[in-house]
């Protein structure tokens, strides 16, 4: 069955992965020993992308988004701006995301801002596009590590919740969170909460809340992979509220 997937996979995408393993959908993997692993994209796999988009000449930038970007400014802005028939959008964004979820969590908040966007994208979120693009141009293969860890640590799961709140009468905060086990991350998430949050305790808990669900899923994952938690997993947040919340 598995056989059959792989040859489905290859015969739609291509070289789905190699048969020494250091390949995988278009992600690179580096197993030295039994200490150390990591999984990354390849300069190649994002110069492909870059030139499939037509953006293999923007400029290279330092960072996902601009510096001191926030969910309210971006809203204004979309405001003030024109708003664009641009078919490349849904193909632009898709690639952003698929870097975002696979190996990228450094582009998970402009990946949710992009997101956001493709309704009615404008002129000022075609320079947020093409600024995330050059991130990834001149940051190509930014590694995803995992390590050996000691006794005491080894396998075991860590989560970290926070929350930007979203001010104005009909702003919504943004939740992040991201999920840790032998020094690498496993899953992270950058989202727009559903609700519009009250105060800025609010906004952490629902972030807190998003995170712990993620957390049981995966526990029950990893019981599944024979890798089970011994004791609670602990999530780290920032605010009294949401930890007296839990408490």
């Amino acid at each position: 069955e598995l056989d059959r997937l792989q040859e489905e996979l290859h015969q739609r995408f291509g070289n789905v992965r190699t048969h020494d393993g250091s390949h995988f959908l278009g992600k690179q993997v580096d197993r030295r020993h039994d200490k150390y692993f990591s999984i990354s994209s390849t300069p190649t796999t994002v110069a492909e992308m870059l030139e499939r988009l037509d953006k293999s000449s923007i400029h290279t930038k330092d960072t996902p988004i601009p510096p001191g970007t926030s969910v309210s400014k971006i809203a204004q802005k979309r405001k003030e701006s024109t708003p664009v028939h641009n078919e490349q959008a849904n193909q632009i964004v898709g690639s952003i995301l698929y870097e975002a979820i696979t190996t990228r969590p450094d582009i998970s908040f402009a990946a949710s801002i992009h997101g956001q966007s493709l309704s009615k994208p404008t002129k000022f979120d075609a320079t947020l596009y093409n600024h995330t693009l050059g991130y990834l141009k001149k940051y190509p293969q930014l590694k995803i590590q995992y390590s050996e860890q000691n006794e005491s640590m080894r396998d075991r799961l860590f989560a970290f919740a926070d929350a930007s709140y979203g001010e104005g009468p009909e702003a919504k905060s943004q939740s992040g969170w991201v999920l840790m086990i032998n020094g690498g991350p496993i899953s992270w998430n950058s989202q727009v909460q559903r609700y519009s949050a009250l105060s800025t305790g609010e906004s952490e808990i629902i972030a807190a809340v998003e995170c712990l669900k993620e957390v049981l899923f995966v526990r029950r994952l990893l019981a599944d992979f024979n890798r089970p938690q011994t004791g609670p997993t602990v999530i780290h947040a920032d605010a009294m509220n949401a930890i007296n919340f839990f408490d």
